[in-house]
């Protein structure tokens, strides 16, 4: 399986000029390689897939992937959002950006200045869904299952980098 890094609140609508974004960004590259050093790439759709299917499908991989500590309990059965973390890849509770509200990681609100606690976390994917948005994959307190989704290219979510084939 790949070796996995990763970054946090990373836009992923970056100019070539490569001007700053995200939040603690210093630059964001127009290429897959985006923020991710050089020999890493961001993951596209396919791989984040091929990741899933590795630790047993994407129905258990939030469970399989997710740190066993720092997530809330789940409100709706009272039982802890851990995951067990049983491949090493440590995903915790990573907050995110859009242009309707901002969740630091743990899950504070600015605009609404109210708490959803340490309930998600989401990371992008290399891949388009089309002009205005990308792929992109949530985790959740609430649930064992990963999330495929698409977000707005003008948020910012987490990114975690995939060391080259050799």
């Amino acid at each position: 399986m790949s070796k996995w890094c990763d970054g946090f609140w990373i836009s992923a609508k970056c100019t070539k000029k490569q001007k700053s974004c995200g939040y603690k960004a210093a630059t964001c590259y127009p290429s897959p390689q985006g923020i991710c050093p050089t020999g890493w790439h961001l993951p596209t759709r396919s791989e984040w897939s091929k990741l899933f299917r590795a630790v047993g499908g994407i129905d258990v991989a939030s469970k399989k992937l997710k740190l066993q500590v720092g997530w809330d309990i789940n409100e709706y059965n009272g039982k802890s959002g851990d995951g067990d973390n049983e491949y090493g890849l440590s995903i915790f509770p990573s907050g995110y950006y859009t242009n309707l509200d901002v969740l630091d990681p743990t899950g504070h609100s600015s605009l609404s200045g109210t708490s959803t606690g340490c309930t998600s976390s989401s990371f992008w994917a290399a891949t388009d869904y089309d002009s205005k948005s990308a792929y992109g994959f949530s985790f959740v307190n609430t649930a064992d299952y990963a999330r495929e989704t698409h977000y707005d290219k003008s948020d910012g979510h987490a990114v975690r980098c995939v060391m080259d084939a050799e």
